[in-house]
């Protein structure tokens, strides 16, 4: 029954987005824009409910206060893994003359579509997929599923799944997502606290969405 739980969890990480794609692939109305945004935010915040839900129904956290001590877990996760990105990136181009993933390219043509999309992917990138994932990835995965498996296992698992939901070309690309979502279960499993995974997700994304607009206006430049 979990498994299958995790399954419609996961299914619905996939597709939260389709009203953002509908909109970068069809000429419509500023009406339509707004309304097919604001279902795309609800959309949003219904499906983290559902994905809390279901994390609480597998596991009690004692205390969801961040302390000065998983701050500064957040802070050197985040470095180590943008250096870890970087150093596998230049490895990429190296050997698959690729600069970007798959993912990260695919989310860069959607925020060059028109500004709605622009605006409304940013924010929910940012702040509302990072506490989607981490629930799900982390929380529901490693709580509800892998809970009687060694955390090494649980660890893996978690970073291959969450992997398999990013679009990659080659396998140092697959790797990447791999790495990020590891270190995110580590994380969580150092401070038993989902929010430390989700604000180093938070960061990860910031940056890559700040570094993706800037290179988008230098196109257009």
């Amino acid at each position: 029954m979990r498994t299958l739980i995790l399954v419609v969890l996961i299914t619905m990480v996939l597709f939260v987005s389709s009203p953002v794609i509908y909109l970068a692939n069809h000429s419509t109305s500023m009406a339509i824009q707004i309304v097919t945004g604001i279902v795309y935010i609800a959309g949003f915040l219904i499906a983290i409910a559902i994905a809390w839900q279901a994390y609480q129904s597998v596991w009690k956290q004692s205390t969801h206060r961040l302390t000065i001590t998983d701050v500064g877990l957040v802070i050197k996760t985040w470095i180590l893994f943008y250096v870890i990105e970087v150093l596998m990136q230049i490895l990429n181009e190296l050997v698959f003359h690729q600069v970007g993933t798959k993912n990260d390219q695919a989310i860069s043509h959607l925020l060059r579509s028109n500004p709605t999309v622009l605006l409304l992917l940013s924010f929910s990138v940012i702040f509302l997929s990072p506490v989607l994932e981490e629930l799900v990835f982390r929380g529901y995965l490693i709580r509800g599923v892998f809970d009687r498996f060694p955390k090494w296992l649980s660890l893996v698992a978690s970073g291959l799944i969450f992997s398999s939901g990013h679009l990659s070309s080659n396998i140092i690309s697959f790797f990447i997502y791999a790495f990020l979502g590891m270190l995110l279960a580590y994380v969580y499993f150092k401070s038993e606290k989902i929010e430390v995974a989700i604000m180093v997700h938070f960061l990860n994304n910031l940056l890559a969405t700040i570094l993706m607009i800037i290179s988008l206006y230098k196109v257009k430049g």
